[in-house]
């Protein structure tokens, strides 16, 4: 657990080497998935839960993407990870997305699978259907 701006944060690792900051989709971290593990054979992975995930706490300013963006680079500040590669899965991937815009000259690679909530499309046109 590391404390950031009143959150409480779960943090996981995996592995030894190069570091890879590792941000879950909706179900949570699930370090058994099959990419991950092998990540974790040659790549030190990192792997918070998001606030409000596992045993992360959710503190009531948290209320936007921003948010844990910030909290998210406070950590990579914490953990030494002055250049690192970034995956993001689903939501995850809408932070670490977020976290590119911020500081773009502290990622060596970006990866996003599958990244929810990221807008795409045109303005006029909503990318997920309510």
């Amino acid at each position: 657990m590391i404390s950031i701006a009143g959150t409480e944060l779960e943090v996981t690792e995996r592995g030894q080497g190069a570091p890879i900051l590792y941000l879950h989709g909706g179900a949570g971290v699930a370090l058994d998935m099959p990419f991950i593990e092998r990540m974790a054979k040659v790549r030190r992975v990192i792997a918070p839960s998001h606030p409000g995930f596992g045993r992360s706490s959710l503190p009531d300013w948290i209320d936007s993407i921003d948010d844990i963006a910030h909290i998210y680079l406070e950590l990579m500040d914490r953990m030494g990870l002055a250049r690192t590669d970034l995956v993001g899965f689903s939501v995850g991937g809408w932070i670490a997305a977020e976290i590119a815009t911020k500081v773009p000259e502290r990622l060596v690679r970006l990866a996003l699978i599958g990244p929810v909530g990221v807008k795409t499309g045109s303005p006029d046109k909503l990318d997920i259907p309510d």
